[in-house]
This record gives C-alpha cells, sequence and structure tokens, in this order.
C-alpha cells in the first residue's frame, strides 16, 4: 500500500470515528431530552458492589403507585436529615422493603420510626436488590457513620436465592467469609465508577430496553424525571384487585419468580443440595454480620425482622398443596406456616441461641395480608408498613 493510500485510509478512519462519536453525543443528548426515564437510582460501588447514588431523586411508577424516591448525601433514603450526635441511632439494614419501594417515605416503616422517635436517629440503609451478603459489606462502611446503638435486620424469602447476586464479586476466605467487595466489569478505575457512569447513559438504557424488547423481555420503567413522568392514574387497592386479582397461591414455584421460593417445597431432609448450600451460607453469613455487629458495639442490641413473600398466606399455601380433607384449598394456621418454612426455622433458631430478638412477619401480617400488600407488586402497601413500624417499636421500647 502507497503511502498516499496509507494516508487517505488514516483520514477516512479519523473522519467516521468522529462522525460516530458526534453521533453517539447526539443520540445520547436527545435521549437525556425526550427519554423520560430517570437516571438509575442505584449504581457500582467499589466498597459495597452497589450502592443508592448520593443526591439522586425521580419518580418511581406504575399502575399501582407514584412515589418520589430521594437519595440523601450519605446514600439512605432517609426522611428526616441525620445528625450525628444522637446517644440513641438505629441503622437498618434490608432490601426494597426497607428503603421503601412504592411508598412515600414518610409513610415507609423507616420514615413512621423516624417520626415517632424524635430522640431516636433512624438510618435508612435498605437498598433494593438487597442480599445478605451485600448487609455484611454495608454495614461496614455505614457503622463507623452512624455507630449505631440499634440494629434491625431485615430478611425477606428471597434473600436465599439473591446470595449468588453478588457472588462473584465478592472477595472470600478459606472459611468462606466475606473478606471484601471486589467489583468486576467495564475497567473499574476507580471499581464500579466507570460501569455506573455508562449504565447511568441514557443511550445505553434505551438500547438495553430495546434489545429486551425484541427479545421479549418485560422490562417497565420504574423511574422517571420528576416532572416528567406519563400522565396516568394511579389505581386504589380496590382497583388495583381487580386488575391483578385477588390473594392466591404461586401455581408453579419452580418457574415462577425465578424459582426464588422453591425452598417451600422442601424440608430439611428433602431438600436438594442446591437448596442445602443456600442455607449453610445462609448461616454463615448470619453468623458473620452478627459477629461483627458486637465486635464494635457489644452492647448493642439487634433485631431481625422477617418478611415473608405474600402467597405464603393464600388459600392453599404458598404453592397450592395445602388442602383441608375434602380437598378445598385452606389457609395454613400460624403454626402450621412457621414449622414448614425452613427459612423462618433457621432465624428462629439463630434469634434464639444468640438472644437477638426475631420480629415475625407472619404473625404480623396474617390476620389480613391482602390488605398490606400490593395486590400487583411483592411489597408491602402504605398500611402494611404501619404494622411493620408498630411491630418494630415494641421493640425498641423493650427494657
Amino acid at each position: 500500500m502507497t503511502n498516499e493510500k496509507k494516508t487517505s485510509l488514516k483520514i477516512i478512519i479519523i473522519f467516521y470515528s468522529i462522525l460516530f462519536v458526534f453521533l453517539l453525543m447526539f443520540a445520547e443528548i436527545f435521549l437525556s431530552i425526550f427519554d423520560r426515564e430517570e437516571i438509575l437510582v442505584r449504581g457500582d460501588d467499589p466498597v459495597m458492589v452497589y450502592s443508592l447514588i448520593p443526591e439522586k431523586s425521580g419518580t418511581a411508577m406504575t399502575p399501582e403507585y407514584r412515589v418520589n424516591v430521594t437519595i440523601d448525601s450519605y446514600g439512605m433514603r432517609n426522611c428526616r436529615k441525620p445528625y450525628l450526635n444522637l446517644n440513641n441511632s438505629l441503622l437498618i439494614l434490608g432490601d426494597s422493603f426497607s428503603e421503601g419501594w412504592g411508598v412515600d417515605c414518610e409513610k415507609s416503616f423507616p420514615g413512621i420510626l423516624s417520626a415517632s422517635f424524635p430522640d431516636f436517629q433512624i438510618w435508612n440503609g435498605g437498598a433494593h436488590g438487597g442480599s445478605l451478603s451485600y448487609y455484611i459489606l454495608r454495614s461496614r462502611y455505614y457503622n463507623d457513620i452512624v455507630k449505631p446503638t440499634h440494629l434491625l435486620l431485615q430478611i425477606f424469602d428471597n434473600d436465599l436465592d439473591d446470595l449468588d447476586k453478588i457472588h462473584e464479586m465478592i472477595t472470600f476466605d478459606s472459611n468462606g467469609f466475606i473478606v471484601k467487595a471486589n467489583p468486576k466489569g467495564l475497567i473499574f478505575i476507580p471499581p464500579g465508577k466507570l460501569s455506573s457512569f455508562i449504565k447511568n447513559l441514557s443511550l445505553f438504557r434505551f438500547t438495553k430496553r430495546l434489545v429486551s424488547k425484541l427479545k421479549g423481555i418485560p422490562t417497565p420503567i420504574k423511574y422517571y424525571s420528576t416532572g416528567r413522568e406519563p400522565e396516568e392514574a394511579t389505581l386504589s387497592h380496590e382497583d388495583a384487585v381487580i386488575k391483578y386479582g385477588k390473594l392466591e397461591y404461586i401455581k408453579n414455584i419452580s418457574e415462577e419468580y425465578n424459582g426464588q421460593f422453591e425452598f417451600y417445597k422442601y424440608n430439611k431432609n428433602t431438600m436438594p443440595e442446591a437448596w442445602k448450600s443456600k442455607f449453610s451460607r445462609f448461616e454463615l453469613y448470619l453468623n458473620q454480620f452478627y459477629s461483627e455487629a458486637i465486635s464494635k458495639n457489644p452492647d448493642i442490641k439487634i433485631a431481625i425482622l422477617y418478611i415473608p413473600a405474600k402467597e405464603v398466606f393464600a388459600e392453599g399455601g404458598i404453592d397450592g398443596s395445602f388442602k383441608n380433607k375434602s380437598g378445598k384449598f385452606i389457609r395454613r394456621d400460624i403454626n402450621s406456616l412457621e414449622t414448614n418454612n425452613e427459612l423462618f426455622i433457621l432465624l428462629k433458631n439463630f434469634s434464639s441461641y444468640k438472644k437477638v430478638k426475631l420480629i415475625n412477619g407472619l404473625n404480623i401480617y396474617y390476620e389480613n395480608p391482602e390488605s398490606l400488600y400490593f395486590p400487583g407488586d411483592a411489597h408491602l402497601n402504605s398500611a402494611g408498613h404501619a404494622v411493620t413500624a408498630d411491630a418494630v417499636k415494641k421493640w425498641i421500647l423493650e427494657k
């Protein structure tokens, strides 16, 4: 190839490279103006694998709710500005239930607690997508900031399955204990920052939604820029029941919800190895979580809040296998719910052995579960958060 041809080829490559970058920039600007989806409120984090992004806000919206989500400078959805000089502080660690998914901040159980205890600093460390391994990393990060006198660990039924979500982004020691976060992805300089930047680009999110749509994967938009939300009416609870149906069991517990609640099919003797492994790791992390909390503050007051999947309260039980002698679906009583739930049994035994308070959601929500969960969503509604707050209050006030 002659020098002239080489020069021409270089010019062509440079020209199209510049054109390509220009088109990407134009697409990003265009989508950032006209695409209504809010920048993600959760991003990658080098210490916790991922976290809520400080100073972010948006409107979380589905047919059942329309709420503002504002993340403060600590990366939390706190309803009241934290003060670091209070003698009493409660650190709540949990998933979207603690974050207050679907309800206004003041109506979430952390928000209600904050209003109920003005002399207590309530730190809402809940973040959607959480799991027990994640809570250990999150507890380490916030412990020195919060210096909690009280610690509430919220567990949901899918926390067992979610252990694997960030398994590849954590370093473990030879005994299986969590050492530190080890995020992987696109050229982490520093870890997590570049990937967070890319994931927050309008072009990236638009492309991801487009690919999912072409593949037939449902991708409902959750967050919108405040003031740019679709003009859609929010369903009342009664209308949501009509739209989504009344509470019923999971027809195929091994497939629906990606099989997250399949462990309900088994007891300790019939459980397959895959689930046995999850339970073993869960118990290991639970002990690590407790040991690290006690080592920081031997006098700390700890409670576990257990929130079950709403389908456990359905007629027929969570998988539709519970019937009376005539073959009719009936609801399990409290004792049956507790003795047929290996996760609850693990938490109960752990709490008894460590003398940790277990706040039992099976009791809290049993009387009228349909009024406490969203009909079309897995989460608690404002009524559910209110009864949860009442149960946590009792623990806080215990001598």
